[in-house]
C-alpha cells in the first residue's frame, strides 16, 4: 500500500508542495518515497512494502501511444502483475475482477493528471480544484487555511452516514468515483476537468447449482491471491460467518503462517478468546495459527473516537471506527502488515439485519426508488432529522438522495439494494478501514471484494435465497456441507450504543453535545434541535445514539479542525 499524491500548478515550488503532502501521510508508506515534478506539477508516492521487489524507482516512467508519464499506485492487481507491469495494466484500463487500487499518472508534455480508483472504491483518493488541481489519497494534505465546511453536505453526512456524489463535507474536495476516472487538464492557466466510468461486464445466467460453485471458487481463488506478501499476514476473526469462512478456507488449504487477531467487545458477542470457538477440525493448519485478542470496553470509546475522528477527518455514522482503529493498533503490536477481512460480504450476500426489516415493510405499489429512499431515510430518522434542522437542509437532502437513486438502474428490488449498498453502505466502510490501518501501515485486503462474484450475485439475485428471514443464505448454504453455517448468528461489528451509551457512556454523551452545543449549532444544527436530542439520551431513547454519536464525531472533527463556514 501506499500514500499518493500530486498537484497541477504553475510553479518551481511543485517538488516542495508534494514533498510537504507526503510527509503528511508517511503513515501510509514507511518504507520509501519518490516524486516527479516540473513547473507545470508533478506526483509523488510514499510506498509500504509488502510485495514484489523491495527497491523499485518511484514513481514509474511509462509510455503509452508515444506519450511518456509518470505514475504510482496506492493498491495491486491480484495475480502475477507486478510493480511496472501491474501499473501499465491500470493505465491501459484493463479491467481485472480481482483488484484494489487508486492510480494516479503525470503526462507532463500535455500537462494533465489521470486518477482512477478500482471498481469498490477499496481505496480512496481525493482531489481539490481551484487555482490548481491537488489530490490525495487523505484529506488532511488537501485542507489549508482557506477551506471550508459546507453546512449541507456536513448535515447529509451525519444524517446518511456518507455525503452522496461523491462531494466531502469540505468545499472544493471531492472524492474521485468508484470505478472511474478523473483527468485534470492544465490550459493557459486554468484547469479543465473530465470524468469517465466503467461497466461492468455483461451479465452471465446461472442455475442454483452452478452459481453455489462459481461463488465458493472465486471465494478460494481470492483467498488464494490475497495471501501474495513478503510480510506477515494476519485475519481479522469476529466469530461471525465472514471470518469463519475466510478460516475455513485458509485452514482446508493448509496455510500455516497467520496471525489471528480479535476483539473482544463488552456488552456484545463479538470476538473470539480462543481459536477452538470456531470449530475447525480437530487437526489441521490452524493448529500453528498464533491467536491475539484484547478486550475493548466502553471506557475505551471516547478516546478512540477522538482519535480516529481527528485522524480521518470526516464524520461518520459507524460506531465501528473506534473500534476497528483498535483492532489495527492490536495487529501493528503484532507485527502484521497484511490483514485479511470479512469486508463486502453483507453488502454482495444481504447480512445486515436493516435489510431484513427492510423487505418486510416493502410497498408492491411503489416504485423501486421510492422503496429504497425508505430505507435510506425510514420515517423515524425523517422525524428526528425535522427536529434538529431547517426545511432547507431537509430539502438539500431529499434532493441529493433522488440524484443518488439515478445511479441505481435495476429493475429487481434485491438486485437495486445491492448495488445501492455498493455506493451508500460498502465503500464508507471500506474508507473507515483503509484510514484506521494505514494510520498503522498496514494493508488491508478483502476476499469477497471481486468484480465477478458481485456481478453473479446482483444479476442472479433470485439465487441469493434472501426472503427476509435469514442473513446471507446462500453463503450458510454454499458452506452448510462443511461446518455449522446456519448455526453461526450474525455477529455486528459495532459499538453496542444501546447498552453504553444508556449506560456507562450515559453522561459522557449528555456532557460533548452540551460541550459542543455551540458550535455545532453554527454548521446546521439548531440549538434547539440538540437540546432535545440531549433530553432523549436523558430518557434513554436508543432511536437517538447513533445520531448523538455522529453529532459528536463531528464535533471532534471541529475542535481539531476550525474551519470557516460556506
Amino acid at each position: 500500500m501506499c500514500g499518493i499524491t500530486g498537484i497541477l500548478k504553475l510553479n518551481r515550488d511543485n517538488n516542495k508542495t508534494i514533498s510537504n503532502y507526503l510527509n503528511l501521510m508517511k503513515h501510509r508508506g514507511p518504507d520509501a518515497s519518490g516524486i516527479f515534478a516540473d513547473e507545470h506539477g508533478g506526483i509523488g508516492v510514499n510506498r509500504l512494502w509488502v510485495r514484489g521487489a523491495e527497491t523499485v524507482n518511484l514513481p514509474q516512467r511509462i509510455t503509452i501511444n508515444g506519450k511518456i508519464s509518470y505514475a504510482v499506485i496506492n493498491g495491486q492487481i491480484y495475480g502475477d502483475a507486478v510493480g511496472l507491469e501491474e501499473i501499465f495494466s491500470i493505465a491501459s484500463d484493463f479491467r481485472p475482477s480481482s483488484c484494489m487500487y487508486a492510480f494516479a499518472s503525470y503526462a507532463p508534455e500535455e500537462r494533465t493528471i489521470t486518477l482512477k480508483r478500482d471498481f469498490f472504491g477499496i481505496k480512496p483518493l481525493y482531489y481539490k480544484v481551484g487555482n490548481s488541481f491537488t489530490f490525495s489519497s487523505e484529506i488532511p494534505p488537501l485542507i489549508c487555511e482557506n477551506s471550508t465546511i459546507n453546512q449541507k453536505k456536513a448535515f447529509e453526512t451525519i444524517a446518511l452516514g456518507t455525503s452522496l456524489d461523491n462531494d466531502t463535507i469540505y468545499n472544493n474536495i471531492k472524492s474521485v468515483p468508484r470505478n472511474g476516472l478523473i483527468e485534470a487538464h492544465q490550459h493557459k492557466g486554468s484547469i479543465c476537468l473530465s470524468e469517465k466510468f466503467f461497466p461492468l461486464e455483461s451479465p452471465k445466467k446461472y442455475t442454483f447449482e452452478e452459481v453455489k460453485k462459481f461463488v465458493r471458487e472465486k471465494i478460494r481463488k481470492s483467498i488464494i491471491s490475497c495471501l501474495d506478501s513478503n510480510k506477515t499476514i494476519g485475519l481479522a476473526i469476529s466469530g461471525g460467518l465472514d471470518s469463519n469462512i475466510l478460516a475455513f478456507e485458509l485452514n482446508d488449504m493448509g496455510v500455516e503462517n497467520i496471525e489471528t487477531i480479535s476483539l473482544k467487545i463488552e456488552d456484545s458477542a463479538d470476538g473470539i478468546t480462543d481459536l477452538k470457538n470456531l470449530g475447525l477440525p480437530k487437526k489441521g493448519a490452524w493448529k500453528k495459527w498464533k491467536h491475539h485478542h484484547q478486550t475493548f470496553n466502553s471506557h475505551d470509546f471516547p478516546k478512540y473516537l477522538e482519535t480516529i475522528s481527528s485522524k480521518a477527518i470526516l464524520p461518520h455514522r459507524m460506531s465501528s471506527f473506534p473500534m476497528y482503529y483498535k483492532l489495527a493498533e492490536l495487529a501493528k503490536e503484532n507485527n502484521i502488515s497484511v490483514l485479511l477481512s470479512g469486508e463486502g460480504a453483507d453488502e454482495i450476500f444481504l447480512g445486515y439485519n436493516s435489510y431484513k426489516r427492510w423487505i418486510k415493510r416493502i410497498n408492491q405499489n411503489l416504485s423501486i426508488h421510492k422503496n429504497l429512499k425508505d430505507f435510506i431515510l425510514p420515517n423515524d430518522l425523517s422525524d428526528t432529522l425535522k427536529q434538529i434542522s431547517d426545511k432547507d437542509f431537509l430539502s438539500s437532502l431529499d434532493d441529493s438522495i433522488e440524484k443518488f437513486l439515478l445511479k441505481i438502474q435495476n429493475k429487481n428490488i434485491l438486485s437495486s439494494l445491492i448495488s445501492l449498498e455498493a455506493y451508500f453502505s460498502l465503500e464508507p466502510l471500506l474508507i473507515r478501514t483503509d484510514h484506521c490501518l494505514m494510520q498503522n501501515s498496514i494493508e488491508g485486503r478483502f476476499p469477497f471484494l471481486d468484480t465477478e462474484l458481485y456481478s453473479a450475485i446482483i444479476d442472479n439475485p433470485e439465487l441469493t435465497l434472501f426472503d427476509g428471514e435469514t442473513s446471507k443464505p446462500l453463503l450458510r448454504e454454499i458452506y452448510s456441507d462443511f461446518f455449522n453455517s446456519y448455526n453461526i448468528p450474525k455477529i455486528a461489528f459495532r459499538a453496542p450504543l444501546s447498552s453504553w451509551i444508556g449506560n456507562q457512556l450515559n453522561q459522557w454523551a449528555i456532557n460533548s453535545l452540551k460541550e459542543n452545543q455551540e458550535l455545532l449549532s453554527k454548521f446546521g444544527f439548531t440549538y434547539n434541535g440538540i437540546t432535545l436530542i440531549i433530553n432523549q439520551i436523558k430518557n434513554k431513547n436508543p432511536s437517538v445514539y447513533t445520531l448523538a454519536f455522529s453529532l459528536i464525531s463531528f464535533a471532534y472533527i471541529l475542535q481539531n479542525k476550525p474551519l470557516a463556514i460556506l
